[in-house]
């Protein structure tokens, strides 16, 4: 839009923001947008994380109490005196399991609270930053597109903020557990098991890569389909006065299929990462057995260290697995962010200057004096258009569409 002259009671204003210098922040600046949505439940945080690290202590402490049960037995002849110490180390493994399910259930619960939070506060921002943006953004987009922003991709940031950090936590810590333990019963042991991580993780990223670009693409496609809901129901009087809902189905299934195509790409990408992620985990499992077999064989093993092995070789997948639950949220949730975070850099075309004054009140009379209007793509539509309307006066401007109304 263009104008020059008007002598309307507003306030002085500028145009030098330009859409564009949002556009171009980097990367590491949405990251502390990313973490500012934490600051308001830093204690909730504190105390989500804390579980996790108990949740994690819980899950090695087990297998130990397993391997002392089980050496215990070999060494003990007076069968009284070993009930009673299988007994007491009974007991300790339920309070463990305990204090694992009273931690477990503040990081489902709390944890999935503090994510809805979070999903609101971006919601509600979002939907306070759409009402500030311009009317040139609102040409350039489509409301079915904004729509699906506000609600399909802010609802996939909820599930990141909660089992994002947690997931992490538990899985290093469960990781750099189990594996000191592993080292400690047999080196040679756990330097096969450490050689098949790399692969496994080279694997995950990979497939990684292919989810995120498929999620991508459906994002696109839900969103189009939304923007043609969003049109044809927004018009039903005008598609049912001239009959053509069997146009508008037509347009509606096309978009459709082109999103269950885009999804058809992503469950291809994730059916060969969990699949990929099963194998090793049974992969290691097997190893494990075989490899453990022959170290009793060789009397380089004994059997309750076997068995510890085991156990702990379970807790060591568990994070390969909230490796492939973390990869599912990022993917989802680093998507649904970058959308969320191309509109709220967008800035208005028109913003106060650094010194304006507050409005008066207004005493109702509008002025045009030679004012000039034309679309984004320079058309002009009128110019040097001079109008008056005192207080309480109605007028109607009466012409097509596209005349600049």
């Amino acid at each position: 839009m263009h104008s020059k002259n008007s002598s309307e009671e507003t306030r002085p204003v500028n145009t030098s923001r330009s859409p564009h210098d949002f556009l171009a922040r980097p990367g590491l600046q949405r990251a502390r947008k990313f973490v500012s949505y934490y600051r308001p439940y830093r204690r909730l945080l504190v105390m989500d994380l804390a579980c996790a690290a108990l949740i994690a202590a819980t899950a090695i402490a087990l297998p130990l109490c397993a391997n002392y049960v089980t050496t215990r037995l070999l060494i003990l002849d007076d069968s009284a005196e070993a009930l009673s110490q299988i007994f007491a180390m009974g007991g300790v493994m339920v309070l463990v399991l305990i204090a694992q399910a009273a931690a477990t259930f503040f990081v489902d619960y709390q944890g999935h609270a503090m994510g809805a939070r979070i999903e609101a506060d971006v919601r509600r921002e979002l939907f306070e930053h759409c009402q500030k943006l311009s009317f040139s953004f609102y040409d350039r987009s489509r409301v079915g597109q904004l729509m699906s922003r506000i609600t399909n991709d802010t609802f996939a940031l909820g599930e990141m903020f909660h089992h994002g950090p947690e997931d992490i936590a538990i899985g290093l810590l469960k990781f750099a557990g189990a594996l000191t333990v592993l080292f400690f019963i047999d080196p040679a042991l756990t330097g096969c098991i450490a050689i098949l991580l790399p692969i496994a993780i080279v694997y995950a990223l990979y497939f990684n890569r292919r989810m995120n670009k498929a999620l991508a693409r459906s994002r696109e496609k839900i969103a189009s389909v939304n923007e043609r809901v969003e049109d044809a129901l927004g018009g039903i009087r005008v598609v049912q006065s001239f009959a053509n809902e069997s146009f508008e189905l037509a347009r509606f299934e096309a978009e459709n299929q082109t999103f269950v195509e885009s999804r058809k790409d992503g469950y291809r990408s994730e059916t060969w990462f969990f699949v990929g992620m099963e194998v090793f985990v049974h992969l290691v499992t097997i190893i494990v057995i075989i490899a453990g077999a022959m170290r009793i064989l060789a009397a380089d093993m004994s059997v309750p260290d076997l068995l510890t092995f085991l156990l702990c070789v379970g807790v060591l997948v568990d994070p390969v697995n909230r490796l492939a639950n973390i990869v599912r949220l990022w993917q989802e949730g680093s998507t649904g962010f970058t959308r969320v975070m191309e509109i709220l850099e967008q800035g208005p075309d028109i913003v106060d200057a650094p010194h304006a004054h507050p409005a008066p009140h207004f005493r109702g009379n509008i002025r045009f004096d030679r004012i000039s209007f034309g679309y984004g793509d320079g058309r002009t539509v009128f110019s040097n258009l001079s109008l008056d309307i005192a207080p309480g006066e109605f007028v109607a401007l009466v012409g097509p569409s596209g005349v600049g109304k």
